[in-house]
């Protein structure tokens, strides 16, 4: 579960990025090596399929189901719920800090970039199992532990 949770904040990152973030900059492009020949570069996505349409910042993320919660803090969890007490919270928590787990890394990155996650779509399909609008949503709760 955690590493798709890191490949949906990659995904979301990526997807959310405002032009001249850093985040897509390349001044470069990497070369495409084709049979014949090692010259070929892409220098753009439309070059790979000209219907792909160029990116443009959404209107409207899609939202969250919990409005009033905040990412769960990883270093200072405060929360119950989802069948696990406080304590076992803080517990899973400190043992995922001191393993370096998947799980409490994109706990991590989903504390420092909530925004960007709220405009992307999870992988787990959690809008459909736990009523989620985004993939922010996972780790408003402990399903990003899980």
């Amino acid at each position: 579960m955690g590493r798709i949770v890191l490949l949906t904040l990659l995904a979301a990152a990526v997807a959310c990025a405002p032009a001249g973030s850093g985040l897509l900059d390349d001044p470069e492009p990497e070369p495409i090596l084709d049979d014949d020949d090692a010259t070929g570069v892409i220098s753009d996505v439309g070059d790979l399929d000209p219907r792909i349409p160029e990116w443009t910042e959404p209107d409207e993320c899609l939202g969250t189901v919990y409005p009033d919660r905040d990412v769960i803090d990883p270093d200072d969890p405060n929360y119950a719920g989802d069948g696990y007490s406080a304590d076992e919270v803080d517990a899973l928590f400190a043992q995922g800090a001191a393993e370096g787990s998947d799980a409490y890394l994109a706990y991590v990155a989903a504390a420092a970039y909530p925004d960007l996650l709220e405009c992307a779509w999870c992988a787990c399909s959690c809008h459909v199992s736990a009523g989620h609008e985004s993939a922010v949503d996972c780790f408003k709760d402990m399903h990003g532990f899980l």
